[in-house]
């Protein structure tokens, strides 16, 4: 059995293309092939609606349509399209699903927070590196929300959706778009998220802390920091390598940025900084110096589940 896992994200539509394996596989799958393409679906003006507006639906559609060849081309036997943040906000999704089911033979599905939360730790779970902890929380950083995942003894116990993908931060700064950023507007970024994780996250706290990550702002990140030989080979990333990444990058023009960091896509590099400044925040607040990254996610999680039920 071959499965096709659309993602339609915020900033970037991805897919995964994985192959049922022995009952011995330790994750129930084999890999066979992974691609995203940038399709930011709101507006960088903060000041406009939750709108998906007719441009973004028609890359939207080509970008789904480049998927379903693929999917063609591995010969899947099923194909899953699932939607998160931007989906759930916009106020005319059900319109662009309808368009959607009308032009593809695979139906969309609107994940909530808490399904989209439970993928990604269910996705976690597939990776021996992060499923050795036994006990950890857990972060996925996108474009439009962040979910949180409690994992103890290896038994998911809470999950959470906030709406603080790197997107949604950036359009918290009122000179979004407007490089270098200032201190002042660091500054008013942090101070946001923290008031958007003061009530929620003492839920996910534990005595012996251990974070896990995944998302796009910390595969790249992780990227940056590896060519600078900042990171550990199972994924830990330290929060003080973050600290001075984001600073570079926020002193940077967006030009510069993508010049000085090319493993950084143009499509990113502009959320890239508020993304860092929110992995800092919810480090700071758990108190801890390092996150160990994960590439196994959202879509690993939910393509786990279709293999399961098959």
């Amino acid at each position: 059995m071959k499965v096709g896992l659309i993602d339609i994200g915020s900033n970037t539509t991805k897919v995964l293309i994985a192959e049922k394996g022995s009952g011995l596989h330790p994750i129930g799958f084999t890999l066979l092939a992974q691609s995203s393409l940038p399709c930011r679906l709101f507006s960088n003006n903060p000041e406009e609606k939750n709108i998906l507006g007719q441009d973004q639906a028609h890359t939207l559609i080509k970008c789904l349509l480049e998927f379903q060849n693929l999917c063609i081309k591995h010969g899947v036997d099923v194909i899953q399209a699932v939607a998160t943040e931007a989906f759930r906000k916009s106020s005319n999704s059900s319109e662009i699903a309808s368009l959607i089911e009308g032009r593809f033979s695979f139906k969309l599905k609107i994940l909530s927070g808490a399904e989209e939360a439970s993928g990604v730790a269910k996705g976690l779970q597939t990776d021996p590196n992060v499923n050795k902890f036994g006990s950890y929380t857990a972060l996925d950083i996108g474009g439009g929300s962040m979910e949180f995942i409690l994992v103890n003894n290896q038994k998911l116990e809470n999950v959470l959706s906030l709406p603080l993908g790197a997107v949604q931060v950036a359009k918290s700064d009122p000179s979004f778009a407007q490089q270098p950023i200032a201190l002042k507007n660091q500054e008013m970024v942090r101070c946001y998220i923290q008031e958007a994780i003061r009530e929620e996250l003492p839920l996910f706290r534990t005595k012996h802390p251990r974070l896990v990550g995944t998302g796009g702002t910390l595969v790249f990140c992780r990227k940056i920091l590896t060519l600078l030989h900042k990171t550990t080979k199972d994924g830990s990333i330290h929060k003080s390598d973050i600290e001075k990444l984001a600073q570079t990058v926020c002193a940077l023009s967006l030009q510069e940025r993508i010049d000085q960091f090319p493993d950084l896509p143009p499509d990113r590099a502009d959320i890239f900084p508020y993304g860092l400044l929110t992995v800092l925040e919810i480090m700071n607040f758990f108190e801890v110096q390092e996150i160990i990254h994960s590439y196994h996610n959202l879509r690993y999680g939910l393509v786990q589940e279709i293999m399961e039920s098959a």
